[in-house]
């Protein structure tokens, strides 16, 4: 394998992560999307709104096990509703003044109230069918449902009531209440998110670890150079370090050495310093975008290993001739670290590169997903997906085919 021009000889064995197809169902703008063959390097396309973003959320939610994390993260981005720290946002001034608060448990929450997360469901709405997602009939699919419940324990109300005088207030409870939650379930574990009630991290419903699957997502927007620092952290006196720094040559081939430091005597802010072949050092941001683009993506790689690298808009930065060498190196560390890649685009280089690159790796599998939408009366409007591996591929190169 080519691994060998860029890591050691030890050999890394990991757990067996990848999916061979993914199905999403009833999820966004999917109702239904149906994908029956996957390569371990996957880059999508496809036009404005066409879901490429959402299958990269819909791969957080399988692989944290449906945890609430990720919904909140994916709401959060989308500035779509979440669970609020606050049962009532803001308490009212005479609610503060009087320092009690009186709560019905006898309201009849409407569906069409607008729940949090309720935007992850296909319509906007919570409706009888699931989110699935996971591989077409496997049996580790996530699968998410809405249940209105008409009533809850009195532990359970108790429990909220102790929540809400964490805040000072006396609170006047009535006999019964209503408790609006999502059942989530991957294989054999479930775990429930309540949509009723206030959010605080104590009450965060996280999935468990056994169902999780680790993952990396590479948004379009740079992380901070503290969190980047965290991650080189983690490869320090690593042979890694030594593919970092070649794969920052892309950019510039005179640079030698890469180190992270404080800044301005802060502990809490860090920035990266690289080191020139005439001893020159300066910060890695003074190169401009391409340079930390390239960074931010080796470096997560490796924290995806036994995992998932999702990452959002694959060329953001990054010239197209850096974009070829860029996508080798991640070809040869994916299976050397047990990684299925799913990468969008709607760049023509990145697409070429891509594609120039699965061509000439026999040994790992690459595929082109380009998602669409039906225009036959039956389904119309629904996601499609053309799949373009090794013998397909080579006809999008010769005869220049249009797939964004």
């Amino acid at each position: 394998m080519k691994i060998c021009y860029y890591v050691c000889d030890v050999v890394y064995i990991g757990i067996k992560v990848m999916m061979n197809s993914l199905d999403i169902s009833n999820f966004k703008g999917f109702k239904k999307l149906s994908i029956p063959k996957l390569g371990r390097l996957n880059l999508i396309v496809g036009k404005n709104n066409s879901g490429k973003s959402s299958v990269l959320e819909a791969l957080m939610l399988y692989a944290s096990g449906g945890s609430e994390s990720i919904f909140r993260d994916i709401s959060i981005s989308h500035d779509e509703k979440i669970r609020q720290r606050n049962p009532y946002n803001e308490f009212n001034e005479s609610a503060s003044n009087n320092k009690t608060l009186e709560i019905n448990f006898d309201v009849d929450f409407d569906v069409n109230d607008f729940f949090p997360y309720e935007h992850l469901f296909h319509g906007r709405r919570f409706n009888k069918n699931q989110i699935i997602i996971g591989e077409i009939d496997g049996e580790e699919q996530l699968n998410i449902s809405f249940i209105k419940r008409r009533s809850i324990s009195n532990n359970k109300k108790n429990e909220f009531i102790k929540m809400l005088k964490q805040f000072d207030l006396e609170v006047s409870p009535s006999e019964s209440s209503a408790l609006n939650i999502l059942e989530v379930k991957k294989g054999r574990f479930k775990h429930s998110i309540s949509l009723s009630e206030p959010f605080s991290y104590s009450n965060m419903a996280d999935s468990d670890e056994r169902s999780r699957i680790n993952f990396r997502h590479v948004k379009t927007s740079f992380e901070s150079m503290d969190t980047l620092g965290a991650l080189w952290d983690k490869i320090t006196l690593t042979d890694f370090e030594r593919i970092v720094i070649k794969s920052l040559r892309l950019i510039d081939p005179s640079i030698t050495d890469l180190r992270f430091i404080n800044k301005h005597e802060r502990r809490s802010s860090r920035t990266a310093i690289i080191k020139l072949e005439d001893g020159s050092i300066f910060p890695i941001k003074s190169m401009g975008d391409g340079i930390v683009r390239v960074l931010e993506l080796v470096l997560n790689l490796y924290s995806a290993r036994d995992g998932f690298f999702l990452i959002d808009e694959f060329d953001n930065g990054l010239h197209f001739s850096v974009q070829k060498p860029l996508w080798e190196i991640i070809f040869n560390l994916a299976s050397y670290l047990n990684i299925q890649v799913f990468a969008t685009t709607h760049s023509w280089d990145c697409i070429q590169s891509f594609t120039e690159v699965a061509l000439e790796n026999k040994e790992v599998d690459g595929a082109l997903l380009k998602i669409g939408k039906s225009k036959l009366s039956k389904n119309k409007g629904e996601a499609i997906v053309t799949v373009f591996n090794e013998d397909t591929l080579s006809t999008i190169t010769q005869k220049m085919v249009e797939v964004r």
